[in-house]
């Protein structure tokens, strides 16, 4: 199934250093409406980490886009378009290698191929775990020191083009923490545990991810 996707995993792959929301469009995403220059609840910290790790992990690109501290969505767009020369170009690559698989997939637009990817990665759980439960827990946090802060907010201006950026907004970023959350999954086949740190700054009045590590 993951042959399906192959010719898009390298532009899906920028997108795994930084992840950071720059505006939030739906309350169920993972994103309160708060004060644009406030610093938003700390409580929110966990529950975003937790959000932004399992669409990370099951790749739920739709939900990690408004997450993200640049324009995600339009440089993953420029960058399939730029390897496959158009939009339609690469819509009529990704139908061909489903139908020549015998997928019932339709791809037609981004948001439909985004929908299909995350399909596939959840039929690939289901393959490798079979039936089975997936928990995510945010264990604890840290506040950022001043020098810990810069080297985040560093490492964003240094892997995007700052024509994706609001980079006033990101220079104006003045606290960030890093979260420890706890990934598990409960299978009947097998079971998988493991630990991420996902760093966290508070931009535009809410929290975003600006990194992540395991």
């Amino acid at each position: 199934m993951k042959k399906l996707l192959a010719l898009a995993m390298a532009a899906v792959m920028l997108l795994t250093l930084c992840a950071c929301g720059d505006d939030a469009k739906n309350d169920d995403k993972g994103n309160k409406t708060t004060d644009p220059t406030g610093t938003p609840p700390p409580e929110d910290i966990g529950r975003v980490a937790e959000t932004f790790l399992k669409a990370y992990l099951t790749r739920d690109f739709a939900v990690r886009f408004d997450m993200y501290c640049y324009d995600a969505r339009q440089r993953w767009e420029d960058t399939l378009i730029g390897q496959n020369g158009s939009a339609e170009a690469f819509f009529a690559e990704a139908q061909k290698q489903a139908d020549e698989k015998g997928l019932d997939v339709t791809v037609d637009s981004f948001d439909s191929y985004l929908a299909a990817y995350h399909r596939f990665i959840l039929a690939d759980y289901q393959d490798m775990y079979g039936e089975h439960t997936i928990t995510v827990k945010a264990v604890n946090h840290e506040k950022k020191d001043e020098a810990a802060l810069k080297k985040t907010i560093d490492g964003v201006f240094g892997a995007v083009d700052e024509k994706y950026l609001d980079a006033d907004a990101l220079r104006a970023v003045t606290e960030g923490y890093t979260v420890k959350v706890e990934w598990t999954v409960d299978g009947e086949k097998q079971d998988l545990h493991e630990f991420y740190l996902v760093h966290i700054v508070s931009y535009k009045g809410k929290w975003c991810i600006a990194d992540h590590s395991q």
